[in-house]
Parts: C-alpha cells; structure tokens; sequence
C-alpha cells in the first residue's frame, strides 16, 4: 500500500536547532506572537506545533527564512513564568512546508506528513551502533547514549538525537529516509568526533 500525503496548516516556530522524532525540547516563550501561537494550540485535544530550522536570520524579531523539512512536536509541558511562558515539546512525525501562510499573528505553513524511515535494519544493528556510540562517548569524555528502545523505529531515533552534531548535521538526520542510513550518519559522525577530539588532543 503506498503512502498518502495529506497536507494540513499548522502554527510553526522557527528555531536555531532541530527537533528529531522522539527528542525532546525544552523552550522559554516570551515574543507576544508566540505567547499568542501557545494559547492557541493549547486549545486543541492534541497541542502540536511545527518546528523548523532557521535558515537565515535569527530567532527573534520575525525576517528569518526557513528551512521546508521540520517536526511536529506535541506540547506535554507548560510552566507560566513571569512575563514568559516555558514548554517542553516531544518530537514526533515528520513534515515538509509546501508553502507559508501570512504570519498573522505568528507563523503557520501548509505541511505535507513525510513516511517514516524504512526499517531496513534490525534491533541487533541498532545494538551495534550503541555499542560504537558508547564507546566512542567514553573516549570523547562524554556522557553515554542511554539503552535505545526496543521499538525499531524509536531506536534508530534514539540514537540519532543523542548524536554530537551542530543544527545542520541534525536537518540531514530529520531528512533521512532509511534507518541504514540514518544509523550510518551517526556512525560517522561519533568517527568524526574522536577524530577531532583526539587530533587537538594531540596538538595541546
């Protein structure tokens, strides 16, 4: 059975990182558009908001451009501070912008729902990478990735956000459509890490 594209308007909050399926993101509300954007969404059932990668630009003040793949991330935490609002989102199906929608009061796109990742892999190869992961954060200093879970898909996901990787690195993971492929970044990536860190290392 082929996959269908729906495409649906949602609110969007455009950021200097990415959010990845299954992470999670914890944010500070205070522009009144986005204040404005919250209350709206926290008016549904499902509280979901879009979140996309600032291309150019900066967060606040509006004038950015975006980035067209992003999350959508459910809202399962809210904290009113003073003259701000805190939120934590949980990331979960990926979408792509078709178009933006006038940013009145805050910014909305059309989206279509991309297919989730094509489990060519299995748990047994997820385990594999953790292990690398692991080995390679000892080696780094850093903290391990925890025990990904037993869902594939989530597994895969798992490892791919505890991945040490600047925002651009993190797009091309969102952008993935294979778990082989996906894996194998983050393979790369910890590879990349250790290299660098033992090369300066090794110059100081």
């Amino acid at each position: 059975m082929g996959y269908t594209w729906t495409v649906t308007a949602m609110p969007m909050f455009p950021l200097g990182t990415v959010l990845l399926p299954g992470g999670l993101l914890p944010l500070r509300l205070f522009e009144p558009r986005y204040l404005a954007l919250l209350a709206d969404v926290l008016a549904d059932d499902e509280p979901e908001i879009g979140f996309v990668l600032i291309e150019r630009g900066v967060e606040t003040g509006g004038g950015d451009s975006r980035f067209s793949t992003a999350t959508v991330g459910r809202v399962v935490q809210v904290e009113p501070r003073q003259q701000e609002m805190g939120l934590v989102a949980v990331g979960g199906r990926r979408v792509e912008v078709e178009g933006w929608l006038p940013e009145d009061p805050y910014p909305r796109a059309k989206v279509r729902e991309l297919p989730p990742l094509e489990l060519d892999v299995d748990l047994v190869a997820v385990a594999e990478v953790h292990e690398r992961a692991t080995t390679a954060a000892v080696r780094l200093g850093a903290m391990p990735p925890e025990p990904p879970p037993h869902d594939l898909e989530a597994a895969c996901w798992h490892l791919a956000d505890g991945c040490p990787m600047g925002p651009y690195d993190r797009l091309g993971l969102l952008r993935a459509t294979s778990a082989s492929a996906l894996l194998a970044a983050v393979d790369d990536a910890y590879e990349q890490a250790v290299a660098l860190h033992e090369a300066f290392g090794s110059g100081g």
